[in-house]
């Protein structure tokens, strides 16, 4: 999750997951959000380095997920957070 995104999103918060290349869309629910940067620079940060910030993030699918193939990458996307 994207460091400009972080502080706007709160657990339980619905989303909509998509396959890479697929058109097919599945409800989700954040479930955890590291509190700790995945990718943190070497040097001190300035606002620019900020936005480079990366959070691990977990979405949890609803619903029939039988057909997601483990370790297909994906789109999160939030619809609430586009108003």
């Amino acid at each position: 999750m994207p460091e400009a995104l972080r502080a706007r999103v709160l657990l339980g918060l619905r989303a909509t997951m998509k396959l890479e290349g697929s058109d097919k869309a599945y409800p989700a629910v954040l479930r955890y959000v590291s509190s700790d940067a995945a990718f943190t620079p070497y040097f001190s940060l300035n606002e620019r380095d900020r936005s480079r910030l990366a959070y691990l993030a977990k979405v949890y699918v609803q619903g029939d997920t039988a057909m997601l193939p483990t370790g297909a990458p994906v789109v999160v996307d939030f619809p609430s957070l586009h108003q």
